[in-house]
């Protein structure tokens, strides 16, 4: 997997920092991030992998379509408007939990505010994939 993180479309984040440091030397922050922060770090894969699983189910559920619109995303501006959906979408989320956990200070009644965050984290991964030309491939 982590070979693989190092192929391709990689986000400039990540190409700033590889053009400093060997994939060895971020292996070895990493091993040294799980000796510090073991529960943090275990947490932290278990929950991208929970969201790995939830985005798996839902597009089972809604197909590409919904963040597609209809498009086959063949061009600039089927793809500028497909990730416009994605923000709106994520907008959603964000202004939701604003009003409920900020202004209101109330729990939900309906989706828990660990769900509303958990959909942002994977409207953000559907973003890169629409960016990156993969989406519905």
């Amino acid at each position: 997997a982590f070979e693989n993180a190092l192929k391709g479309n990689i986000p400039s984040a990540l190409r700033r920092v590889l053009e400093t440091k060997t994939p060895e030397q971020v292996q070895e922050i990493i091993a040294n991030m799980y000796k510090e922060y073991p529960i943090m770090m275990k947490e932290f894969l278990r929950i991208l992998n929970q969201m790995y699983i939830v985005f798996a189910l839902k597009q089972n559920d809604y197909g590409p379509g919904n963040i597609a619109l209809g498009t086959q995303l063949k061009n600039q501006n089927e793809i500028n408007a497909a990730r416009k959906a994605v923000l709106v979408r994520t907008q959603d989320k964000i202004n939701r939990m604003v009003n409920l956990d900020l202004l209101k200070n109330t729990e939900p009644a309906n989706e828990s505010l660990a769900d509303s965050w958990e959909d942002t984290g994977v409207y953000s991964v559907i973003a890169q994939l629409v960016i990156r030309g993969v989406w519905g491939k």
